[in-house]
């Protein structure tokens, strides 16, 4: 069986391209659904949804970590003020 090297080439290069760009896809996804968690979890805290962003740049995840681990939380804070004034 005498191939073609081009061909044979030809069909690895078109598979490779069909591997790079599904992974392009899923790592897309990933991000979006990384980001839409991030957002949830930043208005369930009390802060503005899109500091979720802040997650796509380098060391954005690290960041957004320890403010949300050693900060303050405007939702609790609420919280508090309601539970003093007997609300």
């Amino acid at each position: 069986m005498d191939s073609d090297p081009g061909a044979v080439l030809a069909g690895v290069g078109a598979v490779f391209f069909v591997l790079v760009i599904i992974g392009l896809l899923l790592s897309l996804a990933v991000m979006v659904f990384m980001i839409y968690c991030w957002w949830r979890i930043m208005v369930k805290a009390g802060y503005a949804g899109p500091m979720a962003f802040l997650m796509l740049v380098p060391f954005g995840g690290l960041i957004l970590t320890c403010w949300l681990a050693f900060g303050r939380w405007p939702a609790l804070q609420e919280l508090e003020e309601r539970r003093s004034r007997g609300v």
